[in-house]
């Protein structure tokens, strides 16, 4: 597509007098959720008898949200594909680790925390578990229990930062061994 003069575009024509052209909106992919329209105007270039012809343009950008979690500075924090690993180290006196999920969305989301076990499960030993707490922005929660909200509105351009932690009171007492629990993180754009 070659353009001229007057801030348009000209097209070649195939042997049938028809053309196709793809729109591309590069920019489009976190555009505000919604439907967009606009109108085109064609016309034959250098025959002033034929009519200018209008074409309508619709797009519809849908919700879309992305999240990301930088390990770079957190040496007990490693991603393997989709999944990542929090390492709480030595648990009897306690340990806290907190994580920046940084999202961004075009529209609003909702995010859902889930939990495998709801207590960090002894590798080897059936009913030996530690309790842990949750945290998203100021709301702490027990990971028995499923957390849902709605997330602050974010800007679609940049990743915004969700600040979540994971803390382990002191267990002074706890069998040893390793302990893990399963978190699945979901979040929506609607």
């Amino acid at each position: 597509m070659t353009s001229n003069f007057d801030g348009g575009y000209q097209l070649p024509l195939d042997s049938s007098g028809t053309t196709q052209f793809r729109l591309r909106l590069p920019s489009a992919g976190f555009s505000p959720a919604g439907s967009y329209q606009s109108r085109l105007q064609a016309m034959l270039d250098g025959d002033l008898r034929q009519p200018t012809r209008l074409l309508d343009i619709n797009y519809r950008s849908i919700p879309v949200v992305a999240m990301k979690v930088s390990t770079a500075s957190a040496p007990w924090l490693s991603q393997m594909g989709n999944s990542y690993r929090v390492d709480m180290g030595e648990m009897t006196k306690g340990s806290k680790r907190n994580i920046w999920l940084e999202m961004k969305s075009n529209a609003s989301v909702s995010i859902r925390i889930e939990s495998h076990h709801g207590r960090l499960k002894h590798s080897s030993i059936n009913n030996e578990y530690i309790d842990y707490s949750l945290r998203l922005y100021n709301e702490s929660w027990s990971p028995d229990k499923v957390y849902q909200r709605s997330i602050e509105p974010m800007q679609a351009k940049r990743y915004t930062r969700v600040p979540f932690s994971i803390e382990v009171r002191p267990q002074p007492r706890a069998l040893a061994g390793e302990y893990s629990d399963r978190l699945t993180i979901t979040l929506t754009a609607r």
